[in-house]
């Protein structure tokens, strides 16, 4: 996926770089969020000030419409970039397959090559899509707000390391069952597709009914089993979700329980318990963010392998005529 990437993302670098920035920019916004709740309750409400409240909530509604600013250019630049990598990508492939040495080396169906030429590369679309927008974000939130957590309180943080490294093992092990059942899933996809076709060709050939019969069953069986193997993955796939959400409610209540204890001991103000629940949520938001992408890049994966194997079956010998392809490509994005 990452060679594809590197090799199709010409002309969108730039535009792409700044689609990661513009979103670090909004998750560093995100993380000063409660620190600012925080003032509210421990400075504002316990004195009784409604003038440094409302400067306070001045600050926090520029914070919140600069980060939706932020998070509108990053989606323009998120989209422009993935269609421009998708639209490169599907000319490059276009051009390998009307090659002569591919038609004279090919082994594939038209369905199988269309399905590569439409699903496949709008999975990778989508992942480079969501990885801009969300695939920077998700982790540089999980880090920051762990720090930030750190910074108020250290023992209360460990609590919330400890629960956020038990819910990354338990999604990773749901992502890699996962991963399996995809594999079928696009095996079936590819299978549904070729039996379609034969189906469609022994109609107009006026082929035997036994023929027309068994192809039929065959799609049948061949539904079934997509169908069967697409409620599992998505099965997997929700459970995670959950599953945060049990285990963060359960680190919730303990925050509560021993912050409780240490703003009685004087070592915690209330603010700084909303905080940290705060940076709780933010959190189980950049987990189920993850959950999600490991679905979408699982996808993608299996669609760059899938693509891949076209390119491969006729080796490097259509290499120039991709490169002349991404050369006018790049050519007229210049003109433009």
């Amino acid at each position: 996926m990452l060679a594809l990437i590197k090799k199709h993302m010409a002309g969108y670098r730039l535009i792409a770089a700044l689609g990661l920035v513009l979103k670090l920019l909004e998750a560093t916004i995100e993380l000063f969020v409660p620190i600012l709740i925080a003032l509210i309750i421990d400075t504002g409400l316990y004195s009784g000030d409604f003038s440094y409240i409302l400067r306070i909530g001045v600050i926090m509604l520029a914070l919140y419409i600069t980060g939706y600013i932020l998070a509108i250019l990053c989606q323009f630049f998120a989209s422009k970039a993935a269609f421009g990598f998708s639209f490169n990508l599907r000319n490059s492939l276009f051009a390998h397959i009307t090659s002569p040495c591919f038609a004279a080396s090919s082994s594939f169906s038209p369905a199988a090559l269309i399905s590569r030429l439409n699903t496949d590369i709008n999975n990778a679309q989508n992942a480079v899509n969501r990885f801009i927008r969300l695939g920077s974000r998700a982790p540089f939130l999980l880090v920051g707000a762990l720090i930030m957590a750190l910074i108020l309180h250290p023992i209360m943080a460990l609590i919330i390391f400890i629960a956020a490294s038990f819910i990354s093992i338990a999604i990773f092990f749901i992502m890699k069952r996962a991963a399996k059942t995809l594999r079928k899933i696009n095996t079936g996809l590819d299978e549904t597709a070729r039996l379609s076709g034969d189906i469609f060709s022994y109609a107009i050939s006026n082929d035997s009914a036994a023929k027309k019969h068994h192809a039929q069953q065959e799609f049948s069986y061949q539904v079934k089993k997509l169908e069967k193997n697409s409620i599992r993955f998505f099965l997997i796939s929700l459970f995670s979700s959950p599953l945060s959400y049990l285990a963060v409610n359960i680190v919730i209540a303990m925050i509560l329980y021993f912050g409780g204890a240490f703003v009685y001991g004087g070592s915690l103000s209330q603010g700084e318990v909303v905080a940290l629940i705060n940076y709780m949520l933010q959190i189980l938001n950049a987990l189920i963010i993850m959950i999600m992408l490991a679905i979408v890049f699982n996808r993608a994966i299996m669609s760059a392998k899938r693509i891949n194997e076209v390119y491969d079956s006729c080796g490097d010998a259509s290499h120039a005529v991709r490169e002349i392809i991404l050369h006018e490509q790049l050519k007229k994005e210049g003109d433009k």
